[in-house]
């Protein structure tokens, strides 16, 4: 079995690039033995049946995925700009809002969140609840100290006694039940928010009369300098583009926990987490489908919204992460997930095509010609979408790597489903959570 670290040896960096270099040698060797045997190479338009019908599939997939792929693919960017453009627009009046700070036992982190909360840019009046996973006094002394001046804050929290359930999931509910205001944004204390603009740009969405809004956290692609880093920038960037690209179309089904927002009214009307409480997983998927309808809901792009998550272990945290919405995934929405299964088999099918077409071919050298220039083409347009989705979504800006990555995700994803059944029991919560 491939380890996870030779496999993302084998599809990150460069590698790729040179393996796929490797095999485009060995055919020009081939075609050359061929030449030497005295072989004519022709440019011909008399094709055999075979040789223009596989070039036919492969045209008919080029063109799907040259329009609804890239276009699919691009909706992330294009909220991105626009919400870039209307932030400094003047809403109709922005509401008071509550924000819920998540906090286990990680005060500087805390510390330097607060206070980029307390220094937004925000007309109306809006409370910070800081939800303490146990009872940590050095957690105590950050809120005492900042509470002096500022008394907007308060402080809640998780007693260590509580057993069996999900610690995250009843953190949300006791903020929701400690704010004082209808709308209520959630934020994690080890992450940081880079705009003092944050709180305007998530809560001028309530003003639209949303309930929910969906924004993006993604790990600190700067501090990821593991094995597999562009990997995993790669795969945290398409998740996101999967079900952030099915709520621009009016099909949500999931969210980020550590950024996103809710009108409290609506959490209690479906009686909170009560269909996944035997899960510590569910409260960004599961929960958000049950809530979110197309006219409720709001995606929330901009840069001054991005959320920036950090930790430990990067691969540690993407690991856990990875699984845990494995294993949430088979209780929501198939359909977005559906859609970029088929693009990836459209992919498949359009490069197998080529390359059956060129073989049969041989030694007529226009069916490669046609091949080649329709390959050229629409991978250009899939890299370029890719490109401006990672830049809208902050992750690592990659070129060569990009159709490697695409075409290899499916494997990817399959690696992670073989091992996370091994651990399925574990996100229950009668079990440890991961760590």
């Amino acid at each position: 079995m491939v380890t996870a670290s030779a496999f993302h040896f084998f599809v990150s960096s460069d590698s790729a690039f040179f393996c796929g270099f490797a095999v485009w040698r060995e055919y020009v060797n081939f075609v050359s033995r061929k030449s030497n045997q005295s072989v004519v190479m022709v440019f011909s338009i008399d094709i055999s049946p075979l040789c223009l019908t596989l070039m036919g599939v492969a045209l008919a997939c080029a063109i799907v995925l040259s329009t609804l792929y890239c276009r699919r693919v691009s909706l992330v960017w294009k909220r991105n700009r626009r919400g870039n453009v209307t932030l400094n627009e003047s809403p109709s009046g922005l509401p008071q809002v509550s924000v819920v700070v998540y906090c286990n036992d990680n005060p500087s982190s805390l510390s330097r969140l607060l206070e980029m909360l307390l220094s937004q840019r925000y007309d109306a009046p809006y409370e910070i609840i800081i939800v303490n996973d146990g009872s940590s006094e050095s957690v105590k002394d950050v809120f005492n100290r900042l509470s002096l001046e500022h008394h907007n804050l308060y402080l809640t929290f998780i007693p260590d006694e509580a057993h069996n359930l999900s610690r995250r999931k009843l953190a949300i509910t006791l903020g929701l039940k400690a704010a004082r205001n209808k709308f209520v944004l959630f934020v994690d204390a080890a992450s940081s928010i880079g705009s003092i603009d944050w709180l305007r740009s998530m809560a001028r969405n309530f003003s639209d009369g949303k309930d929910i809004v969906l924004g993006y956290a993604a790990f600190d692609r700067n501090a990821d300098t593991q094995i597999g880093k562009r990997l995993r920038s790669f795969d945290t960037a398409a998740d996101a583009v999967t079900y952030l690209s099915s709520a621009l179309k009016n099909h949500p089904y999931r969210g980020h926990l550590d950024n996103f927002g809710i009108n409290r009214e609506l959490f209690f009307a479906n009686k909170g987490f009560s269909k996944s409480l035997n899960l510590h997983n569910g409260a960004d998927d599961i929960f958000i489908e049950e809530i979110a309808l197309p006219d409720n809901t709001a995606v929330e792009l901009s840069d001054a919204s991005r959320v920036t998550l950090s930790g430990d272990s990067p691969r540690a945290f993407h690991r856990r992460w990875k699984w845990g919405h494995i294993f949430t995934g088979r209780y929501v929405s198939h359909r977005s997930r559906y859609i970029f299964s088929l693009f990836s088999t459209l992919l498949w099918v359009g490069v197998a095509s080529s390359a059956a077409a060129v073989l049969v071919s041989i030694p007529n050298l226009f069916p490669l010609t046609v091949m080649a220039v329709v390959g050229l083409s629409l991978w250009t347009l899939i890299v370029m979408a890719w490109r401006r989705a990672l830049r809208a979504l902050a992750a690592r800006r990659l070129f060569l790597t990009v159709p490697w990555f695409v075409m290899l995700r499916p494997f990817y994803n399959l690696y992670y489903k073989i091992v996370e059944r091994r651990h399925r029991k574990e996100n229950f919560t009668w079990s440890k959570p991961r760590r």
